[in-house]
């Protein structure tokens, strides 16, 4: 039985001879692997976004493309009633995300698929916000009323 103690990103550099393991051992690893992995995840935004791209540490070549850059409008419109935004609202936009360009998912053109996300936020005047959630429930009919 061999046990991988380094386990990285790369599972192709990490060989484990399942054949005499236990449910448990398998487990064991597995569960190793997973908590690398979401430690690799949750330090690859700092690691990986906020520096210079040139000199950037290996674990930062994981991916297919090192990083996805988003466009930020900072003057979009308010998504709500005007009057509920308080201040101005921002735009996240991903752009097109190519399953094989940037994620490295390999399917003939025909079968990628590119989704794309915006999101738009802006700070809300809760007040205004309670008054209307107020006036809705004042307004909904209670069981075996009729509106």
């Amino acid at each position: 039985m061999t046990y991988c103690t380094d386990i990285h990103l790369q599972f192709s550099t990490c060989f484990v001879d399942r054949s005499s393991m236990t449910m448990k051992d398998i487990r064991s690893v597995m569960s190793l692997a997973a908590t690398r992995l979401t430690e690799a995840a949750l330090a690859y935004p700092a690691d990986c976004y906020a520096k210079d791209t040139s000199t950037t540490p290996s674990p930062c070549q994981t991916f297919v493309q090192q990083r996805i850059d988003s466009r930020i409008n900072r003057a979009p419109t308010c998504p709500f009633h005007e009057a509920t935004c308080e201040g101005e609202a921002i735009d996240l936009d991903s752009g097109f995300i190519d399953s094989s360009t940037h994620i490295g998912i390999n399917y003939p053109s025909s079968q990628r698929i590119k989704p794309k996300k915006v999101t738009t936020s802006s700070v809300m005047s809760v007040d205004q916000q309670l008054d209307l959630v107020l006036r809705r429930i004042r307004r909904t009919p209670r069981d075996g009323e009729f509106p």
